[in-house]
């Protein structure tokens, strides 16, 4: 009878076993290892795209990868790029995570818009994370140069960046609707100004942030005279880059510029990679906002990254752990700025 007993309870003890053993008869189990498959594992470190040495930039997104190497916990490093086209196509290509680039260039990019560089190609990876902050165009010559007006460019060679950049790409496009000729050189920010002292070029043409430290180096040392773009001229540009908007180079901005100088804008996005966590990027985008005093410190143009409402502007989506964020500041995401992958 004891031996019968026995068998009976061993015989219920392997019928537990396999019934736990069979799929869906261990939920609790099943449960904590979908959690624990659901948790994305952040990368070990992060590289930010930005431009040219020199740049607006590569001066502020190197504050920033300070910033969230500090905050994150993850760090984080800006490398010298070609630019806002090359960054996109680093994201695009896993070479780096972060970057920058102006709404013209994203809007290029995002639509593989025929004629321009990215005519033909696909860029499915990037999303904009915050507004970085407007471009401001703004041109440099000697004052001993008589040049004056955008229209005084005329047959001079005129820098328009490295290629790639934002001046590269919009400039060409600006000169061609205001009928404009000009003989256009490609060169680095740093180079550019010592070939305008020298004489090697006529004209410095800039689109970037304000104040920037190497304008304000030539300015110092040498006499210049810094050219906005004219009202009458502004609604002809706009028909063309309807991203571009009114702005003003203020007075006392660098030495010589003693009165507004009125001009025109372009706003520029911060981005990441489609690949990045969501919880990731939610910290990324929490601690730039928290934190924007250290970044300021470092290029004062900075402050526009909080003015959180400009990112409804951007011309491609947003990522889903950025959206987290502007959700709970109550920043009312439009329906085409929710990427694909938004759940």
């Amino acid at each position: 009878m004891q031996k019968t007993k026995l068998w009976l309870m061993l015989g219920l003890v392997v019928v537990l076993v396999a019934a736990f053993a069979l799929p869906g008869c261990a939920p609790e189990v099943e449960e904590v290892e979908e959690e624990e498959e659901e948790e994305e594992e952040w990368p070990p470190g992060l590289t930010i795209g930005t431009s040219s040495l020199g740049s607006g930039y590569y001066i502020m997104l190197s504050g920033w990868g300070e910033t969230l190497s500090k905050h994150t916990g993850v760090p984080t490093a800006a490398e010298s790029t070609a630019g806002p086209a090359a960054n996109i196509g680093l994201i695009e290509t896993g070479e780096m995570e972060l970057g920058a680039a102006t709404n013209l260039v994203l809007w290029q990019a995002w639509n593989s818009v025929e004629g321009t560089w990215a005519e033909g190609e696909v860029f499915e990876k990037v999303r904009v994370i915050l507004p970085c902050y407007p471009s401001v165009l703004q041109g440099l010559a000697l004052k001993a140069s008589g040049i004056e007006s955008m229209y005084d460019y005329e047959g001079k060679r005129v820098v328009i960046g490295p290629a790639g950049t934002t001046p590269a790409i919009l400039l060409p496009i600006i000169f061609d609707t205001l009928g404009i000729s000009i003989t256009p050189v490609n060169l680095g920010w740093t180079d550019a100004h010592l070939a305008l002292v020298d004489g090697t070029v006529d004209v410095v043409q800039r689109s970037t942030g304000y104040p920037t430290a190497s304008i304000e180096e030539t300015a110092h040392s040498h006499a210049l005279n810094f050219i906005g773009v004219s009202p009458e001229d502004v609604p002809k540009i706009q028909e063309v880059v309807p991203f571009m908007s009114e702005a003003v180079l203020p007075a006392g901005t660098y030495t010589g510029v003693d009165e507004d100088i009125p001009t025109l804008s372009m706003w520029g996005y911060l981005l990441a990679s489609r690949d990045l966590p969501e919880d990731l990027v939610y910290e990324i985008v929490k601690a730039t906002v928290d934190n924007i005093d250290e970044i300021i410190a470092i290029y004062p143009h900075a402050k526009h990254i909080v003015n959180l409402k400009m990112i409804t502007g951007s011309t491609v989506p947003i990522h889903p752990g950025a959206i987290r964020y502007y959700k709970e500041v109550g920043i009312e995401i439009p329906e085409n700025l929710y990427p694909p992958e938004y759940k």
